[in-house]
């Protein structure tokens, strides 16, 4: 009822829509393709997922001959993306920040095994996962970890910085003074052997003393 005691008629615009207002089969078009991005993020699954449901390639040739060919490595159940392979159970394909947590959880969190990269990456297909670039990412979280740069172990370093030298032959030369040893003939008693650091070349000659002279 309204404030003079009159009634207010009100109406409600109703509209039933026969049939859909955008097109799913079997052309990709600019608003199938914006439902696709509200509903999830284009990702690397989505081709895939639209050619084993509905046949649609992307428009790109090179990317749908991509598509066409791995495809057979790959089904759909239930909406959801797996990989199969003869050597490793059925892999549930995963993207973004789950690919991120499961690195995270096999290498520092209850696992807390701190593996390499590649060790990493197989561990990942083992518990039952996939994704295009496991290796590369696997690799870099393994080399980004700051507890496994801390821990690591450097026994393999050099025990002093390296330093470079010119390969030429004949260029560089090291020298020794070896001895005494026993009196041999002619009173020799020191050797001194001097090598060639690019050729290896060896030379080696007897003298009887050593002097030292201040310069």
């Amino acid at each position: 009822m309204s404030r003079g005691g009159k009634r207010s008629h009100r109406s409600l615009s109703q509209e039933t829509l026969r049939t859909p207002r955008i097109s799913t089969y079997p052309v990709l078009g600019e608003e199938l393709l914006q439902v696709f991005l509200v509903e999830g993020g284009e990702t690397w699954m989505m081709p895939y997922k639209r050619y084993l449901a509905d046949g649609i390639f992307p428009l790109e040739p090179t990317e749908a001959r991509k598509i066409n060919k791995n495809s057979t490595k790959y089904i759909l159940i239930d909406g959801e993306l797996f990989r199969h392979k003869f050597t490793h159970p059925i892999l549930v394909c995963v993207n973004d920040k789950k690919c991120a947590r499961i690195m995270a959880e096999l290498h520092e969190g209850i696992c807390e095994s701190h593996i390499g990269g590649r060790s990493l990456a197989l561990k990942v297909i083992r518990v039952g996962y996939y994704w295009p670039t496991i290796s590369e990412d696997c690799t870099r979280h393994a080399q980004q970890c700051k507890q496994c740069q801390q821990h690591a172990c450097w026994y393999k370093a050099p025990l002093e910085e390296l330093r470079s030298y010119n390969p030429w032959p004949f260029h560089t030369w090291g020298i020794d003074i070896l001895g005494p040893f026993s009196l041999a003939i002619r009173q020799m008693k020191y050797v001194v052997v001097a090598i060639e650091y690019f050729t290896k070349w060896i030379d080696a000659e007897p003298i009887v003393q050593i002097t030292a002279h201040k310069i």
